[in-house]
C-alpha cells in the first residue's frame, strides 16, 4: 500500500496537473482568502466606475413650490400662512432598477424652529423611483451638518414620474425661516466613505491610483474596535504623551494590546502613532521603523522593540473609517502593485476595463476625458429662444453610433442623446455627427449672449466630460499577480474614492504556480516605464545648465531609476533636498552617494517615506550635486 501511494506522487509531480483555480470578487475593494496555499492572486478584472452627482444640475430637474434652485442649492424662505414648500426631483430617466443609491443631505442653514423640518422621502402622490417610504429622512429644525442615508429603486421604473418627494414642514406658517441645502445622490453605497463630493465626475483611480496589496492574514487581528478610546486624542510614537487633536479627528486606545517582542506586525487603517510598552506598561522610546506599504498612511509594516509587551494606537477617524475597518496581526509577508491609470463609466453601460487575456493584461480604454476651462475651440453654431449652442472638435473622436443613445457626461451639465439635444431647446451637451461635441448654455446665465460670455461663464464652472471613444484603445500593462500565502490571505485594492468591481482567481496547486510564474517571466520581457517627478525641497532645484537635468522613471512598477543633477539648495547634514512619491519610494532605507563638481563625494540616503536627505556631513560643492541611483520598490 506504501509502495503504490508513493508510485501515485510520483506520478502526481511528474504529471503536475493543475487544479482549477477558485473564482473571487468584491465590490467593496476587500477581500480574505480562506484556507489560502502559498501562490498567487491573478487573472485580475476591474470594471471602470465614474461617480456623478444625479440630483439635478438646472431648475428643469425640480418641481419647485415656494423654493428656488440657484447655484447648486435649495433656498426656501418661508412666508406666513404657507405651511410647505416643495422641491421634487423630477430627473427620473437617469435612475438603474433594483439599485442602491447614497443619498447625502448638506444642511449649510437652517433657522426652523424644532418642531418643523425637512422631510425627504419616496411615498405619496406621485411615483418615486424608490421603494415607498415615508421617514426615510428627517433633519429636524435647527440642525445643520451633513447627513447620509441609502434608498433603493424599484423593480419597474415606467410609471415613475420623481425621484425623491422632499419637502419642508413649517407647522408654525409663520414667515422669515430660512433653509439652505444641496443634496447629493450618488449610484452605490458611500456611507461609509468619508466622500469628499463637489460637483465633478471622479472615476477609479481619479485622485490616488489604484493600488492592489495582498498580505498574510493570521486570522487574529488583535484590535478591538470596541474596546476602550480616548476621542479626539493623539498619542505620540515620540514620548507617549496624548495631544489634544485640533481637528477632532483622532482617538487613541486605552487598552495595552499585548504582542511579542522583537517581532514584525501588519497595520491596516491604523496610523503610524505606533506607542510600545514594556511589562510594566511603561513608555519605550522608539523611532519610527515601520516600512510603509503603498501611498496611503493606513498600511505597513512595524517591528517592536526587544523588551516590548504591548502596544497602543492612534486611529485617524475619517481615514480610518473609525477603526471599523483597522486590522493589526502577525506577519510581514505582502505584496504590491499599482496602476496608473483612471477607470471610467459612462450611464450607457460602457466603461473602461483591465482584463487578462492571452497570458498578459491590457487596460481597454473605451472612455475619454476632457475639461475646459475656458472656450478653447468651442464656437457658437446657433442661437436659440432660451439658449446658445457651441461646438468643438474632440480628439480622440467620439463614437456617433446612435441618435437615441447619450455618449457623455458632464459634470454641470445634462448629457444628453443627439435627439433629445436637437430637438429641444434645454440645457445641455451631446456628442455631434461627426464625433465631436456640442453645448447649449442657457443665455440667462451669460453676462453677454456670445463666445466671450460663454467664456467667463466656463472660466467660473469649468466643463468637465466623460465620451464614449469611436474606437476602443487597447495599452498592455505589466503583471498585476500578486503573491498568496499560506492559511489566509487578505486582499485590498485601495481605489481612492470610488470603489470598483474586481474579480480574480486564487491558485491552489504548485501547477498552477508554475503556469503563473512562467506568465510573470514573460511579462518581464515587456519594459514599461513609468515618469515620476522629485517634490524638490529646501532651494534644491534641477540644474539648468545640464540638458536633461532630472530623469526619472519606474520600469514595470517595481525598479526605480533616479538621475539627477541639481543645485542651489541648502548643504548641511540632515537636510531634506527631496521628496519621491510615497508609491516609488524603497522598501528599506538606501544609501546613496552625491558627487559634486569638483569630484568629491558625499552620503545621503532615501527613506522609506521617500525623502532624499544629505546624510554624516556638509556637502561643500562648486556649482552642482549629481546623483544616480537604482533600487527595488
Amino acid at each position: 500500500m506504501i509502495y503504490k501511494d508513493l508510485l501515485k506522487k510520483i506520478d502526481d509531480i511528474e504529471n503536475l496537473k493543475e487544479i482549477d483555480n477558485i473564482k473571487c470578487s468584491t465590490n467593496t475593494g476587500e477581500y480574505t482568502i480562506e484556507n489560502s496555499k502559498k501562490g498567487y492572486l491573478t487573472n485580475f478584472n476591474i470594471e471602470g466606475k465614474t461617480l456623478i452627482d444625479l440630483w439635478g444640475k438646472t431648475s428643469s430637474d425640480f418641481s419647485l413650490w415656494k423654493a428656488t434652485f440657484v447655484d447648486g442649492k435649495i433656498n426656501i424662505l418661508t412666508e406666513n400662512d404657507i405651511r410647505y414648500s416643495n422641491f421634487f426631483t423630477i430627473n427620473y430617466t437617469s435612475y438603474k432598477p433594483d439599485t442602491i443609491y447614497t443619498i447625502i443631505v448638506d444642511v449649510d442653514k437652517n433657522t426652523l424652529p424644532s418642531t418643523s423640518g425637512i422631510y425627504i422621502h419616496s411615498l405619496g402622490e406621485e411615483n418615486s423611483v424608490f421603494i415607498p417610504n415615508l421617514t426615510n429622512i428627517a433633519i429636524p429644525g435647527g440642525v445643520i451638518g451633513k447627513f447620509k442615508y441609502t434608498f433603493t429603486t424599484i423593480s419597474d421604473l415606467s410609471d415613475c414620474n420623481v425621484v425623491l418627494r422632499s419637502v419642508l414642514d413649517n407647522d408654525t406658517l409663520t414667515s422669515g425661516y430660512e433653509v439652505s441645502l444641496k443634496i447629493t445622490i450618488l449610484e452605490g453605497d458611500y456611507t461609509d466613505i468619508n466622500i469628499d463630493y463637489s460637483n465633478e465626475l471622479l472615476s477609479v483611480g481619479q485622485r490616488d491610483k489604484i493600488e492592489f496589496l495582498s498580505y498574510q492574514y493570521s486570522g487574529i487581528n488583535i484590535f478591538n474596535k470596541n474596546a476602550d478610546f480616548k476621542d479626539n486624542y493623539i498619542l505620540q510614537y515620540l514620548n507617549g504623551e496624548e495631544l489634544i487633536s485640533e481637528a477632532s479627528n483622532h482617538k487613541y486606545t486605552l487598552d495595552y494590546i499585548e504582542i511579542e517582542p522583537d517581532t514584525e506586525y501588519t497595520f491596516y487603517n491604523c496610523s503610524r502613532n505606533i506607542c510600545w510598552y514594556d511589562i510594566n506598561k511603561s513608555f519605550i522610546p522608539a523611532p519610527l521603523n515601520e516600512r510603509i506599504i503603498g501611498d496611503k498612511d493606513i498600511f505597513y509594516v512595524a517591528r517592536s522593540p526587544k523588551n516590548a509587551k504591548y502596544l497602543r494606537v492612534t486611529i485617524i477617524k475619517d481615514l480610518h473609517d473609525n477603526g471599523n475597518k483597522t486590522i493589526i496581526t502577525k506577519g510581514n509577508k505582502y505584496d504590491k502593485k499599482t496602476i496608473p491609470y483612471t477607470l471610467r463609466s459612462l450611464p450607457n453601460g460602457v466603461k473602461d476595463e483591465i482584463v487578462y487575456k492571452n497570458n498578459k493584461y491590457y487596460l481597454i480604454k473605451r472612455c475619454e476625458e476632457h475639461t475646459y476651462t475656458d472656450i478653447g475651440n468651442l464656437n457658437l453654431s446657433h442661437v436659440y429662444d432660451n439658449t446658445l449652442q457651441f461646438m468643438g472638435t474632440l480628439t480622440p473622436q467620439a463614437v456617433v453610433d446612435s441618435l437615441d443613445i447619450a455618449y457623455v457626461l458632464c459634470n454641470n451639465l445634462n448629457g444628453k442623446s443627439r435627439n433629445d439635444f436637437n430637438n429641444n431647446d434645454i440645457e445641455g451637451c451631446s456628442t455631434t455627427g461627426s464625433g465631436d461635441i456640442a453645448f447649449k448654455i442657457l443665455k440667462s446665465k451669460l453676462t453677454t449672449q456670445d463666445g466671450n460670455g460663454f467664456n467667463e461663464w466656463i472660466k467660473n464652472n469649468p466643463i468637465t466630460i466623460i465620451y464614449q471613444l469611436a474606437e476602443p484603445q487597447e495599452i498592455e500593462l505589466t503583471s498585476l499577480n500578486l503573491e498568496q500565502y499560506n492559511n489566509q490571505t487578505r486582499f485590498i485594492c485601495n481605489f481612492g474614492i470610488v470603489i470598483p468591481d474586481i474579480s480574480f482567481e486564487s491558485t491552489q496547486n504548485l501547477g498552477s504556480h508554475i503556469e503563473v510564474i512562467r506568465n510573470n517571466i514573460k511579462n518581464y520581457n515587456v519594459r514599461t516605464d513609468f515618469p515620476f517627478s522629485i517634490n524638490f525641497l529646501n532651494g534644491w532645484q534641477p540644474y539648468l545648465g545640464y540638458a536633461s537635468a532630472v530623469g526619472n522613471y519606474c520600469t514595470n512598477n517595481n525598479f526605480v531609476t533616479i538621475n539627477a543633477t541639481i543645485n542651489g539648495g541648502v548643504t548641511t547634514a540632515g537636510t531634506i533636498i527631496g521628496k519621491i512619491p510615497s508609491k516609488y519610494a524603497p522598501r528599506k532605507n538606501i544609501i546613496v552617494i552625491f558627487q559634486t563638481t569638483d569630484g568629491k563625494y558625499y552620503n545621503g540616503i532615501i527613506r522609506t517615506n521617500g525623502e532624499i536627505e544629505i546624510y554624516y556631513n556638509d556637502i561643500t560643492y562648486r556649482s552642482w550635486l549629481y546623483l544616480y541611483v537604482n533600487y527595488l520598490i
